[in-house]
């Protein structure tokens, strides 16, 4: 499709994709407009999540509460800074700070998985001791273990191998624990309902925390890291779509219905993004419930 050279002007599309197309200003400011807009819809969602998993914080271990809203704070960070980038990009920003946002961008949406990974480990070790675990409040040590995880992860991600193959497989690997932690959190629940000798050397306690196991696994971690890696899978296979439709158009100034592919699965990727904050918003998870509400809704 043939283009005027005069109305050419650089778009900055999701994901801090910037392309040369054939539009006048006014429609580049609404294009950046309107992502912009989304991306704050989506960081605001987020934030939603976040104060209502800090007012009913009570619910779960400390630890695992603190981990998880680091996961939820990270998701923030980087939809607000996206829509900064948008913002600056709009009206004339320097490159160094768009390049500096975007690297802090890169490294806090890496520190997600690094981060749902501590959360898979620390559910782990509350299935193996169970019976003390809700006691235990050793927070120096698992900080420093967290930090050292997150930050050895986000580093070889980034900066030592390609950082798809790593999140990949960890995410493989998270999404597997996740699945084996639930089954056999059910299956020890199952037991203790229908063993009656086991079902004595259960105390209330545990029985609190199997249960709570079943819950964060399949109604918080699980949901955030499938989701997540869907809208990953969704932007690569964008990525590489757009990229074959750019060579097998040798044209600087291209015309917008050439990104419409993209455009749409862009909005794909969005819509993933914006399930994860409303799928837990509206699940029971995230309301108040006695613990044998809690038993009969995950045992059924």
């Amino acid at each position: 499709m043939a283009t005027n050279p005069s109305n050419c002007t650089t778009v900055m599309l999701r994901n801090h994709y910037i392309v040369t197309v054939n539009v006048e200003k006014l429609t580049q400011r609404a294009i950046g407009t309107y992502y912009a807009l989304l991306i704050i819809i989506e960081a605001t969602l987020f934030a939603t999540l976040l104060a209502v998993h800090f007012k009913i914080r009570k619910a779960n271990h400390p630890f695992f509460g603190l981990l998880f809203g680091f996961v939820l704070l990270c998701y923030i960070f980087c939809g607000y800074a996206e829509a900064v980038c948008q913002f600056l990009f709009l009206f004339g920003g320097s490159a160094e700070t768009l390049n500096v946002i975007y690297f802090a961008y890169d490294l806090t949406y890496s520190a997600i998985t690094a981060l749902c990974f501590c959360c898979l480990i620390e559910r782990t070790i509350a299935t193996v001791w169970a019976v003390s675990y809700e006691t235990n409040r050793t927070w120096s040590l698992y900080l420093i273990l967290v930090i050292l995880s997150v930050t050895g992860y986000v580093y070889f991600a980034s900066f030592e191998c390609r950082g798809c193959v790593v999140s990949a497989v960890v995410t493989v690997i998270i999404i597997l624990g996740c699945i084996g932690l639930y089954f056999l959190n059910r299956t020890l629940t199952l037991r203790y309902q229908k063993d009656l000798s086991f079902m004595g050397k259960v105390s209330l306690s545990m029985r609190y925390q199997i249960i709570e196991n079943m819950i964060v696994v399949r109604k918080a971690l699980l949901p955030v890291i499938i989701l997540d890696s869907m809208v990953t899978l969704v932007d690569s296979f964008n990525s590489e779509l757009t990229t074959r439709l750019e060579n097998s158009d040798d044209q600087k100034c291209h015309s917008m219905m050439t990104y419409v592919p993209y455009i749409l699965l862009n909005h794909v990727a969005m819509i993933l993004e914006y399930s994860i904050p409303l799928y837990m918003m509206f699940r029971r998870s995230y309301r108040r419930r006695k613990l044998f509400d809690f038993n009969s809704s995950l045992v059924a």
